[in-house]
């Protein structure tokens, strides 16, 4: 659903207002993930292996993002003349308080959330997005009936629609927190807080990586370019669904599974993450031409090529990024960090390169060497980890197929 809504706002808005909020909703991601110090990592880590916690976690939880909001909205505003004069500049003349109010919310839906990891309430993280996204196509159709429809207004709905979850999330955990008596283990606080801050940094050059492109864009290029190149990179990372759904659910069975079988655990999730990436990458390298002409409009047909160079590299990311989660739930969250690093390097430096020489298809290619990069180092650190060789890390085995078996029966109703 949620691609409807970008499909509807590239058409309803064109490629400048596209560009607007494709800015707006990157920025906020990048910086509620640095404002959130990855506590969602450590309290979703810990939760999984002691579930008697979840009282005081939640605690901990609900308390943290009151203190993360202050600190927010104090940093915001301190450094608001800045980003309006630079990263942002293309949002000159649109509320700021909406950034504001949007980046608290997310921060708040990070940190609860992996409280539900934690818990293995899958259906719970996955249902809000699909009511949200609901609500958010409708409201788009609504207003652009009424003849209310602006860019403004779409960047208000983003936010109302994000609370959702977040009350979801709330009034599931408070339940939980009905049937569990809990502990309040205080010595776990410091190890969490221990566990957030080593992947912290993973997560904050991570995030920047995912979108350096679209703020050195908006810089360098006028703001509708922005929009074009936001086409080929959303219906790209349609692929990261796969590893998400993968990740979630590993995470918590590889933290709480004794050593040898979290390393089975580990090696299938990498393989299945690979085998779906690329029978899917390969799906949309054929169908994704047709589908930017068809629902985006020719005023996005530039999108194509950037669509189909950045292909390659989500594959590979797709997979790196459940490599570096099967690493966290192996107890090191430190190589996120290493990773996420180094990529960010090579990218700021490619990126700034290719962007300047050939627009929104430099930046493609600089993007999709980076993922690469991140493919190549996340593999050999599991590989090393787990002592299993790289050939039995990526082909297939027995049970693998077994499980992609099971799945297509269930789709087919045998």
């Amino acid at each position: 659903m949620s691609i409807f809504a970008g499909v509807l706002i590239a058409r309803l808005l064109g490629p400048e207002g596209k560009g607007v909020v494709s800015l707006m909703t990157s920025f906020s991601v990048v910086m509620a993930s640095i404002l959130s110090f990855s506590l969602e990592s450590g309290l979703g880590y810990y939760l999984s292996r002691n579930k008697n916690n979840l009282r005081f976690l939640l605690f901990v939880a609900i308390s943290s993002s009151f203190f993360l909001w202050g600190l927010s909205i104090c940093i915001l505003l301190l450094f608001k003349n800045i980003l309006m004069g630079t990263i942002l500049e293309g949002l000159v003349g649109y509320p700021y308080i909406l950034i504001i109010i949007f980046i608290c919310i997310l921060i708040s839906n990070r940190i609860l959330a992996g409280l539900l990891q934690g818990l293995q309430f899958f259906k719970v993280l996955i249902i809000p997005r699909s009511v949200t996204s609901f609500v958010l196509v409708s409201s788009l159709v609504i207003l652009y009936i009424t003849g209310e429809l602006s860019i403004s207004k779409v960047l208000l709905i983003y936010a109302v629609v994000r609370s959702i979850s977040l009350v979801v999330y709330i009034s599931n955990l408070l339940k939980s927190t009905q049937t569990n008596h809990g502990s309040k283990s205080k010595r776990i606080l410091k190890k969490v807080f221990t566990f957030s801050l080593k992947q912290h940094f993973g997560t904050i050059f991570r995030e920047i990586n995912y979108r350096l492109d679209y703020f050195i864009l908006a810089y360098l290029l006028p703001v509708n370019q922005l929009g074009i190149y936001s086409v080929s990179v959303g219906l790209s990372e349609l692929l990261w669904y796969i590893p998400m759904a993968i990740g979630i659910t590993s995470f918590p069975r590889i933290a709480e599974a004794e050593l040898k079988r979290s390393y089975s655990i580990a090696g299938q999730s990498v393989r299945l993450a690979l085998i779906g990436s690329l029978l899917v990458g390969s799906l949309f390298f054929i169908i994704g031409p047709f589908i930017i002409k068809l629902f985006f409009g020719s005023k996005f047909i530039a999108s194509i090529v950037p669509f189909l160079i950045l292909l390659s590299g989500t594959i590979f990311m797709a997979t790196s990024k459940v490599v570096l989660t099967c690493l966290s739930g192996l107890g090191k969250p430190i190589y996120q960090s290493i990773n996420a690093f180094i990529v960010l390097f090579i990218s700021v430096v490619l990126s700034l390169v290719f962007i300047q020489k050939y627009g929104i298809i430099g930046a493609s290619i600089a993007k999709s060497i980076g993922y690469f990069i991140s493919f190549i180092l996340g593999m050999v650190w599991l590989r090393n980890t787990t002592k299993t060789s790289i050939i039995h890390l990526v082909l297939p085995q027995k049970g693998d197929w077994e499980i992609i078996k099971g799945l297509v029966g269930k789709l087919y109703g045998k």
